[in-house]
């Protein structure tokens, strides 16, 4: 028969084990998704550089208009600012880009909340590149909006948007909106996570109980 001891002892390795499950589970909820479409291409990319073009995200890519994309969840490193990059192509005509984006973890956009629609006011534009020449932003209307029409899995309340600069419509621009991180860990220092202080907190418990069961 097990003492009294070995129990508790067993107990808490099991508490620990289901602790750091639970602390890794947690730390590895750090994502980017979103479903967006463009009149007539595009492509997102992840960057840690508002001039610089970042890394493509996989499926994350359209060509056939009218069809919306959905891509994510994509990775993000915790304690990492990126930039939400999309360089959008028009072949001709009006040109529109839709769509919306969440994040999940330690992460929100520039207007503190984890849900980003397409608007002018929470984007950039560039011309040329990230580092080109800024552009206005031109609002189209909201979801619904002709000769574009409804998009289904895209909010109501997303706006088409568009170069309100030059309108143009042979062309490939760049949008762009900052993902910044909630909190960021100075290097060379370790923050744990909740679950992680539940854990201490959990084997210093058991640790009492087990002397006092052990002292009487």
């Amino acid at each position: 028969m097990l003492s009294r001891f070995s129990r508790c002892s067993n107990t808490l390795r099991t508490v620990a084990v289901a602790a750091l499950s639970l602390s890794a589970a947690t730390a590895g909820a750090q994502s980017l998704s979103g479903t967006l479409t463009m009149d007539d291409a595009f492509q997102v990319y992840l960057g840690t550089s508002a001039t610089t073009l970042g890394v493509a995200i996989p499926g994350a890519n359209g060509n056939s208009w009218p069809t919306d994309v959905t891509f994510g969840p994509q990775a993000l490193t915790p304690g990492t600012n990126y930039w939400l990059q999309i360089v959008a192509t028009n072949s001709g005509g009006p040109g529109a880009f839709i769509g919306q984006f969440s994040l999940t973890g330690g992460f929100h956009f520039a207007n503190t909340t984890q849900s980003l629609l397409t608007n002018t006011t929470e984007w950039s534009l560039r011309s040329g590149s990230f580092a080109g020449s800024p552009l206005g932003i031109a609002d189209e209307g909201p979801n619904g909006t002709g000769p574009w029409g409804t998009f289904g899995n895209i909010s109501p309340s997303a706006h088409f948007i568009w170069d309100g600069t030059s309108n143009c419509d042979v062309c490939t621009i760049y949008f762009a909106a900052p993902i910044i991180a909630q909190r960021v860990t100075p290097p060379g220092t370790t923050v744990p996570e909740p679950s992680t202080w539940a854990l201490v907190a959990t084997g210093v418990v058991a640790f009492g109980i087990v002397r006092r069961r052990r002292s009487a």
